[in-house]
């Protein structure tokens, strides 16, 4: 019994492969900044879904972005981080078609005086945790002027609540029945 059921598999797997292959895309993440999913460095690959073909490019310093970028800001430049999830990242999307391409060419169109950098540090299945992270280890360094950060309800979730301790736990309630929670 045990022969035939392994043999059974072995050429379903075999007849799976050759006539209903996968076009399964090699992960696009790594081990960086302390982040078990962060972006690999240098990776330029195309991503299939069901209905759509995508590139997924990203530079020496693991960002989404083709573009080079020094860790010494340029003169009158302001620059913007964006942490976030999938929806920051784009999937689904080529680089000049996620949110944060988009919004550094619309800033640098309607400013003369001033250049905007938008730095994309949105991976899929990143939350606060991975942003926290990626802000202590890597993040500061690119001495961002503003830091943007999206969420999803699912964020929360995805929390190791059992291996993280905070200290310093305070919260002020503003207007409008809101709390701003400040954790160390």
């Amino acid at each position: 019994f045990i022969f035939c059921f392994f043999l059974i598999f072995s050429l379903l797997e075999i007849f799976i492969r050759i006539f209903i292959p996968q076009n399964i895309v090699p992960s696009y993440t790594t081990l960086a900044f302390g982040i078990p999913n962060a972006l690999k460095a240098n990776y330029n690959e195309e991503a299939n879904t069901s209905i759509y073909t995508y590139q997924i490019q990203t530079n020496e310093k693991h960002l989404r972005r083709t573009k080079a970028i020094t860790y010494k800001k340029p003169e009158n430049t302001f620059r913007i981080l964006c942490l976030g999830d999938s929806m920051l990242f784009g999937a689904g999307t080529n680089n000049d078609e996620n949110l944060t391409h988009h919004l550094e060419k619309i800033l640098n169109e309607r400013s003369r005086r001033r250049t905007f950098e938008v730095i994309n540090a949105g991976v899929p299945n990143w939350g606060p945790l991975e942003y926290y992270l990626f802000l202590k280890n890597e993040g500061y360094k690119y001495s961002p002027d503003l830091i943007i950060t999206t969420t999803s309800s699912d964020d929360v979730t995805n929390l190791p609540h059992n291996r993280i301790k905070f200290k310093n736990l305070r919260y002020k309630r503003t207007s409008n029945k809101k709390v701003k929670i400040f954790l160390d």
